[in-house]
């Protein structure tokens, strides 16, 4: 079965604000993204790069080092950093679509053409992702929550919420019908009247991250 964009997507959110690894990317490219044929690896079968916008490029344990370009390599030891970077960029684009009652994301994913409707051999049609290894993780990752929106709209309009305590992205309506919680923090960091400073998973400190 392949895996539908909100279910990666969120397998992606939630699994880096858990404290995702390497490891963890290359299985979650390989399920999300390579095998249903959203993401293209140019004569290979799995992941060899990941990039980054403000922060890097990193060439995969065993693939030769990244082409040259715009961003500056890194080494694999960057890739919990490059990964807290991508799901900040991801909250931050979901948090804006709250705020301005739009969806800004989707705009900009059809604008790059990284989704595109297709019509499946029974004749359905759908939106499908197609990106590449040098599109930044955050814009992937926003492509497949792009992809449900166009299918789901009326659940990004009433029910998409991002917890202010604990960054958890649900889309799944809450009792109170706050978009700021979660199941666990219904009122996400209201009680404390801004955003809880934590320590991150991979070092230093984030707000609701």
């Amino acid at each position: 079965m392949v895996p539908l964009p909100r279910e990666s997507a969120l397998k992606f959110t939630e699994g880096v604000r858990a404290g995702w690894l390497t490891s963890d990317l290359i299985a979650w490219a390989d399920e999300h993204l390579i095998r249903p044929e959203r993401l293209s690896v140019r004569g290979s079968d799995r992941l060899r790069y990941v990039a980054e916008r403000d922060f890097g490029i990193v060439a995969i344990e065993g693939a030769r080092e990244p082409p040259a370009g715009k961003l500056r390599s890194m080494t694999a030891s960057h890739v919990p950093h490059l990964l807290d970077v991508a799901r900040q960029h991801v909250i931050e684009a979901l948090r804006a679509s709250i705020e301005l009652d739009d969806r800004p994301f989707v705009h900009a994913a059809l604008l790059a053409n990284r989704v595109v409707r297709t019509r499946e051999p029974s004749g359905a049609s759908l939106w499908r992702v197609k990106v590449g290894e040098e599109t930044p993780l955050s814009e992937m990752v926003l492509a497949l929550f792009a992809a449900d929106a166009l299918e789901h709209p009326e659940d990004y309009d009433q029910d998409l919420s991002v917890c202010e305590e604990c960054g958890a992205v649900t889309l799944t309506p809450l009792p109170n019908g706050s978009r700021k919680g979660c199941p666990v923090h219904l009122f996400g960091g209201a009680d404390h009247g801004q955003p809880v400073r934590r320590h991150h998973p991979h070092g230093g400190h984030a707000f609701g991250t």
